[in-house]
C-alpha cells in the first residue's frame, strides 16, 4: 500500500543505559553497557529536573549521543514506525523551545528517533493506536505522536518530535510499544531489536501494513426486479481491495495470528439502462483461492446494507479470514437473490439470474 509521502520523526530521550544499535543482523547488538559511571560534578542547573517517569515533548534534543539503528520496523493499525538511531544524554537542552532537562537523582537518559507514517487514506488512526514507552512495566504514553503541531524539520522530511522520558538508572527494559486491539507490537530500545510475535500479515508489504490490488474493472450481474420486462443489470465496483491485519472495521484481528482479513469495499448501483438499486447479500459473496478452497465472509468484520440507496451508491464491506501469504483467488459475487426497491421506499427479494467474478492477483509484498 502507498503510505502519505510525509513522514513524521521523533526523537524519544529516555533515562537508562543504552545498547548500541548498529549492523544489519535480526537481534541487533547490546548498545553500551555501563563501563563507568557519569560524572558527579555537573556545574549549576536552571533547567526542569524530571521525576522518574516523567514524559514531556520537546522541540530539539540536543545533548544526546545518537547510534543508527538497524532492523528497527514496528507496526500496529495503519501505522509503520521505524527507529532509526538510539543514544544516551546526561543532559538534553531544547534550544529551540528554550528548556533543559536532567533526570531525577537515581535517573539517566536514553534517546531515541523514529519514523512514523500512516497508510494513505487512514483515518482515526490516533483513536484507535496507541504509542508509549514501557520502562519495567510502567507504560507513559507519547503525547502528540500522531498529528503533532511541531514544525522543526529533518533530513527525511516531515515533523520531528523529540521526547524525554526518566527512568532509573538500574532500569532492566525499556520498550517502544505500539498498541491497537489489545496487539502490542514492541522494539527493545536497550537490545536494538524487535521482541514478540509479529504478525506475518502486518509485516508483508514492503510499504505500508496492507498489500493492495488496484485498477479492478466494474462487474455485473442480471436480477429480475420486475415481474414483467426486461432483467435489471446490477453494476459492482471495487474501490479498494486489500489484504492486511487489521480490518478497517473496528481494526479488528483475525482469530489466527498466522491469518490476515482480505477485504473489499464495494460500490453497488444499476447499470445504465437499469432503473432499480438492488443490494447483493452477504451470503451472496465467496472466496475460492488458487488450490480450490472456499471461503465465507465474515459477519463481524463487514458491513454490508440491508436496503440499497435511493439515490446514489449502496456502499458495502465485505471481509475474508485467509492465510497471510493468500496470494490468488477468485471472488464470486452470486446471490440467489438480490434486494431491490420495487417501488418508493418498498424493498423486495429479486431472482438474480447471473453471477459475477472477479480475479484477485496480489503483490508479494
Amino acid at each position: 500500500m502507498r503510505v502519505r509521502s510525509g513522514v513524521a520523526l521523533a526523537t524519544v530521550v529516555a533515562v537508562a543505559g543504552l545498547a548500541t544499535a548498529c549492523g544489519d543482523d535480526t537481534t541487533g547488538t547490546p548498545v553500551g553497557q555501563k563501563t563507568s559511571a557519569p560524572a558527579t560534578s555537573q556545574g549549576p542547573f536552571n533547567g526542569k529536573t524530571l521525576q522518574l517517569g516523567e514524559v514531556v515533548q520537546v522541540e530539539s534534543a540536543d545533548g544526546a549521543r545518537m547510534q543508527p539503528v538497524a532492523n528497527g520496523l514496528i507496526r500496529s493499525y495503519a501505522t509503520s514506525v521505524k527507529i532509526v538511531e538510539v543514544g544516551t544524554a546526561d543532559q538534553v537542552n531544547d534550544t529551540a523551545g528554550g528548556e533543559s532537562y536532567r533526570a531525577a537523582a537515581g535517573g539517566t537518559l536514553l534517546a531515541f528517533t523514529v519514523s512514523v507514517a500512516q497508510d494513505e487514506g487512514a483515518e482515526g488512526v490516533g483513536d484507535k493506536v496507541v504509542a508509549d514507552v514501557n520502562v519495567d512495566g510502567t507504560q507513559r504514553t507519547l503525547p502528540e505522536f500522531f498529528g503533532s503541531d511541531s514544525s522543526s524539520s529533518s533530513s527525511e522530511g516531515g515533523a520531528q518530535l523529540h521526547y524525554v522520558v526518566a527512568t532509573a538508572q538500574n532500569r532492566r527494559a525499556v520498550d517502544l510499544e505500539l498498541k491497537a486491539s489489545n496487539v502490542v507490537q514492541s522494539f527493545d530500545l536497550l537490545q536494538a531489536t524487535p521482541k514478540g510475535d509479529r504478525p506475518a500479515a502486518l509485516y508483508r508489504s514492503s510499504s505500508g501494513t496492507t498489500v493492495r490490488q488496484e485498477a479492478i474493472s466494474p462487474v455485473s450481474y442480471k436480477v429480475h426486479a420486475f415481474d414483467t420486462g426486461e432483467d435489471q443489470v446490477n453494476e459492482l465496483t471495487v474501490e479498494n481491495l486489500d489484504l492486511g491485519y487489521f480490518t478497517g472495521k473496528d481494526a479488528a484481528v483475525p482469530s489466527d495470528p498466522a491469518n490476515g482479513w482480505l477485504t473489499l469495499s464495494i460500490n453497488e448501483d444499476s447499470a445504465s439502462g437499469s432503473y432499480t438499486p438492488c443490494v447483493t447479500p452477504l451470503t451472496g459473496y465467496s472466496l475460492k483461492d488458487a488450490a480450490g478452497k472456499v471461503y465465507k465472509p465474515s459477519e463481524a468484520a463487514s458491513s454490508v446494507q440491508s436496503e440499497p440507496n435511493a439515490l446514489g451508491d449502496t456502499q458495502a464491506v465485505v471481509a475474508f479470514e485467509v492465510p497471510a501469504d493468500f496470494a490468488q483467488g477468485t471472488l464470486t459475487i452470486a446471490p440467489k437473490t438480490a434486494i431491490c426497491e420495487v417501488s418508493t421506499a418498498t424493498y423486495k427479494p429479486k431472482p438474480v439470474r447471473s453471477k459475477a467474478t472477479i480475479t484477485i492477483s496480489l503483490p508479494a509484498n
